[in-house]
């Protein structure tokens, strides 16, 4: 750096990817999504599953049922029977159930959080008759292709009349791809499949028609029970516990055991400030779609908000609109720096600041804030993903191209765009040398693409 301003150099992450924000292959960084949880639960009661009222409607998170299957050498009939059996039996036989299974477009601004996920390339398999031999169940969901054959087949299974007697006096609606289907028994032995128009829906994600389904079950039921471990639900069901109009709960398992928790009563104890501003909260500081700053966490973020009235009201702006304003976009970025313990509203003096002070910490492992630019496209992606939440109610919601919005394609995927910048000052990358034996005759490493010399 001799010779050049240090405050500007800064302003370059100096690195390909926002080591802020990802991990050195470019995967967005994540945190315990949980811990979020935890805090918005303190002191709020858990209930034990037999305080649910009598007469309660269950939506049900449909993967996650799926995921909870044991492996084993069964056909693909005794998977059905064993999911609907567990369906009906984790919710105590309601009379009315909502299975919400996702839908799998082939762009989908999850790809980063599937790909870190998935440890094999997709296991496609194409189910030709009900008594094929079920392998490798949790291979099989690792493949979107074979995720939607699946769900395809579940829906025609449940439809045979075998299948009236588990459902009972059950009505059954199960949302699939943009569709949903209601199934009853009915008094001759066989099952009615009737479609739901109302709950047609154009969203993708589950976590957002959940929501969508438990507001139609609150025009007929007073108690809606939501079962899912997934905090993006929870914080999404909060913000909408007005909307839905009764009591919902969240139920999930915990280390073996059954826990519910009331929304209305999480509501209550944050307040609507807070209550309002945890959808941004929860997008800026790190879900399925965005990354996490690291080593940061949800904590430290959620008790600033809680104290700065100002973060709450920037927070709860995101995702009003598809362009997020240039006052809240300014207030996210001064509450990012307070994350860094930083008193400065430009995270580039906040990032600079921090390297002065903390460049111990950084040979550590601790990285520097992000810089503006790559701050801004991060804030981009929050913002949309917030826009899909806030629309959950809107059944023909849809979203804008999210390569407007932090991301780009890549080989028929979307990739999170990192930075719109060099990763480093062009004096920098003329005077930097990778070191590479081979050279970059085949323009193929990635010094070459960042323009140093190998």
């Amino acid at each position: 750096f001799k010779g050049m301003n240090l405050q500007q150099v800064l302003k370059y992450e100096l690195t390909t990817f926002p080591l802020s924000l990802s991990n050195l292959q470019g995967l967005p960084s994540k945190t315990a999504k949980s811990n979020l949880a935890l805090v918005i639960e303190e002191g709020v009661p858990h209930k034990a599953q037999d305080a649910i009222p009598d007469g309660a409607a269950y939506v049900v998170d449909a993967m996650s049922v799926l995921h909870s299957q044991k492996e084993g050498t069964i056909t693909f009939s005794d998977l059905a029977e064993n999911v609907l059996n567990h369906v009906m039996y984790i919710t105590n036989h309601a009379s009315r159930i909502d299975l919400v299974f996702d839908t799998y477009p082939e762009q989908s601004i999850k790809a980063a959080e599937h790909t870190r996920r998935s440890k094999q390339p997709d296991y496609c398999l194409s189910i030709s008759n009900p008594n094929q031999k079920c392998h490798q169940l949790k291979k099989l969901l690792q493949s979107s292709k074979s995720k939607m054959a699946l769900i395809e087949f579940l829906l025609l299974e449940w439809s045979k009349p075998k299948f009236a007697e588990i459902l009972g006096t059950t009505e059954l609606y199960i949302a699939h791809g943009q569709q949903c289907h209601k199934l009853q028994a009915a008094l001759s032995g066989t099952v009615k499949v009737t479609p739901v128009p109302d709950l047609r829906c154009e969203h993708d994600e589950a976590d957002v028609r959940l929501i969508l389904h438990a507001h139609h079950a609150s025009q007929t039921c007073d108690d809606i029970v939501i079962i899912s471990n997934d905090t993006d639900v929870e914080i999404i069901a909060l913000h909408y516990s007005n909307d839905i109009g009764c009591n919902t709960y969240i139920q999930k398992h915990i280390q073996r055991k059954v826990i519910v928790i009331k929304i209305n009563d999480i509501a209550h104890t944050l307040g609507e400030g807070m209550v309002k501003s945890m959808l941004g909260l929860h997008a800026i500081t790190g879900c399925d779609s965005t990354s996490a700053f690291v080593g940061k966490g949800k904590k430290i973020p959620f008790n600033i908000a809680k104290q700065n009235r100002n973060a709450q009201e920037c927070l709860s702006r995101i995702g009003n609109a598809p362009q997020i304003p240039d006052d809240v976009e300014k207030g996210i970025e001064q509450f990012v720096c307070s994350i860094y313990g930083e008193k400065a509203e430009n995270i580039d003096t906040a990032r600079y600041n921090s390297f002065v002070k903390n460049s111990m910490a950084m040979r550590n492992g601790n990285p520097l804030p992000p810089t503006k630019d790559a701050l801004k496209l991060h804030i981009k992606r929050a913002n949309f993903q917030t826009l899909i939440w806030k629309n959950a109610l809107e059944r023909d919601f849809t979203q804008p191209d999210p390569t407007n919005h932090g991301w780009k394609v890549e080989h028929g995927q979307l990739v999170i765009r990192w930075m719109t910048q060099p990763s480093a000052p062009e004096d920098l990358l003329k005077l930097s040398s990778c070191g590479c034996k081979k050279g970059c005759k085949t323009n193929s490493c990635s010094c070459m693409k960042q323009g140093i010399k190998c």
